[in-house]
């Protein structure tokens, strides 16, 4: 999905994920929500969180306060 570029920007299926994780989710459940396969999802996941747009909890994942400020 390519979520993040180099220089910060969030992509738009990026911001998408993004607001679909205001409420905590797991990877299968966001790729199911985003109609995405959930190795994509997994991936961008990764990438984000690297980012510190998102954040982990447990098996679910959340949008930041980095995250949103972003949308």
């Amino acid at each position: 999905m390519g979520c993040v570029s180099a220089d910060g920007t969030v992509s738009e299926s990026g911001k998408r994920m993004l607001r679909t994780l205001q409420s905590p989710a797991s990877p299968e459940k966001l790729a199911q929500d985003l109609n995405r396969p959930v190795y994509i999802v997994r991936s961008s996941l990764r990438e984000m969180e690297q980012a510190g747009l998102l954040s982990r909890r447990g098996e679910d994942y959340v949008t930041t306060e980095a995250g949103k400020a972003k949308l």
